[in-house]
């Protein structure tokens, strides 16, 4: 499905509104969810232990519907096309994030029932697909030349739009999450925006026309498409990356507890991340720097910078100049793998196809799909447990010396921690020197036909 130098058609450019629009809300749902546990430890008062061994329970059955996801979107042939359609699920899932954040005033165990089937709903439907069809939309809606800008302005916009809605978060928790009325107002007001930036990237990401033959020439049968994407080893290995970082991610969830413990004013972290910013200014740099370095070496670079300036944060903890500064390096080093992971994902829908002969695109961006939900979800177990053996409880005003070591060690540690585990991964990542090849010889099987 090679497309370069093609005619842009009426309209294309709305294609990068869309992508751009689907990043932001994504981007949105995951800073909000990112906050259940905290709400759930301080607001409703449930342990933290039990909230993550929760997590990660609905992660457990997360991962099987993302591996179903996949197959379902191969055989998805509707008149939107095949990715297109499960954009509309950006509605249910910010729904559900509201109610998630109105747990009732029932039995702790009904409450945590309540929980499960929110987070069901909201990861294992919702954004299960959403992750799913990203890379899948900018295989058949964009051409291969403009892959790599489309990503790289969409995830600008994400970020930008990101960190302006993280900048309010402290802000409205200070505000209004003292009580349980008050957090269901915080999450109306990222649902709504959400919920219209999600219905713009249905409305303006048309994919191209497939003709009738080609639909059923890409039907693969689940059995068959299974036994295929085992034989791609750079899908798996991508997607260990990809699980590991979701461990980190679900870390940066300390961060609340970070300024709200240690450095004392939970309002801080808004200051912290205003200054992050200015790491967004190395986006400007990426595309080229993919271009002439690839995707691998410049995520693997980033990496190295996520290592070093998570470490620094351990040396000033409570100077909140300081930490914003050594965030700007761990935004500009986060930055290349979440632009160009979809990317890496197109890389390993050639090889699937180049090996196989097979179009399995949605099978194949399920692995990536699989391992960020599995990543979040163990990776909230670890937190939850973590804190929990280490003596924190939401109830005390004051912690305990082990529970403030611990969040020190989860808000600056175990990021770098995961980075370096990443460069290992990625060193045995070596499609990116065969790609010359298979692009050459997907081009010759298409003149072909």
């Amino acid at each position: 499905m090679s497309r370069k130098k093609e005619k842009r058609e009426k309209g294309y450019g709305l294609k990068l509104v869309g992508l751009c629009c689907g990043q932001i809300s994504q981007g949105m749902e995951a800073m909000v969810i990112g906050q259940l546990t905290f709400y759930l430890t301080e607001s409703v008062h449930l342990a933290v232990a039990a909230v993550g061994v929760l997590l990660m329970c609905t992660k457990l059955f997360d991962g099987a519907t993302d591996a179903i996801a996949g197959f379902l979107v191969d055989k998805t042939n509707s008149r939107w096309g095949k990715a297109r359609p499960y954009s509309l699920l950006f509605i249910p899932m910010w729904i559900a994030m509201v109610l998630i954040y109105s747990v009732p005033n029932i039995n702790v165990k009904l409450q945590m029932a309540y929980v499960f089937v929110m987070y069901i709903i909201i990861e294992a439907i919702g954004r299960t697909f959403i992750i799913c069809i990203q890379s899948v939309l900018l295989r058949r809606a964009v051409y291969d030349e403009d892959q790599a800008k489309f990503m790289a302005i969409g995830a600008t916009f994400a970020y930008v739009f990101g960190l302006a809605a993280s900048v309010a978060m402290p802000l409205l928790i200070s505000a209004y999450g003292n009580t349980k009325e008050g957090w269901t107002f915080i999450a109306l007001v990222y649902a709504v925006p959400g919920t219209i930036l999600g219905f713009l990237q249905f409305l303006f990401v048309k994919e191209f026309p497939v003709v009738e033959e080609q639909k059923k020439n890409e039907t693969v049968p689940f059995l068959v498409g299974l036994k295929a994407l085992f034989k791609n080893k750079y899908a798996f290995l991508f997607g260990l990356v990809v699980l590991v970082m979701g461990f980190s991610s679900a870390a940066g969830s300390s961060a609340t507890y970070y300024f709200t413990y240690i450095v004392g004013d939970v309002a801080a972290m808004t200051v912290v991340t205003l200054i992050s910013f200015v790491g967004l200014l190395s986006m400007a740099f990426l595309p080229a720097l993919q271009n002439k370095f690839g995707s691998k070496k410049v995520i693997v670079a980033g990496l190295w910078f996520c290592v070093i300036f998570g470490l620094a944060k351990y040396l000033m903890p409570t100077n909140v100049m300081y930490q914003g500064i050594a965030s700007i390096f761990c935004t500009a080093g986060g930055l290349p793998f979440f632009t160009f992971m979809n990317l890496i994902s197109i890389d390993c829908m050639k090889y699937s196809y180049y090996q196989t002969g097979l179009k399995m695109e949605g099978v194949v961006a399920s692995v990536n799909g699989v391992a960020t939900k599995l990543g979040a979800g163990i990776g909230a177990a670890i937190v939850g447990l973590l804190m929990g053996s280490s003596g924190y409880d939401g109830q005390f005003a004051v912690q305990s010396d082990s529970a403030l070591s611990m969040i020190n060690f989860l808000y600056a540690g175990f990021p770098a921690i995961c980075a370096i585990i990443c460069i290992i991964v990625m060193q045995f990542y070596t499609l990116d020197k065969k790609l010359p090849e298979i692009d050459a010889e997907i081009a010759r099987r298409e003149a072909a036909h």
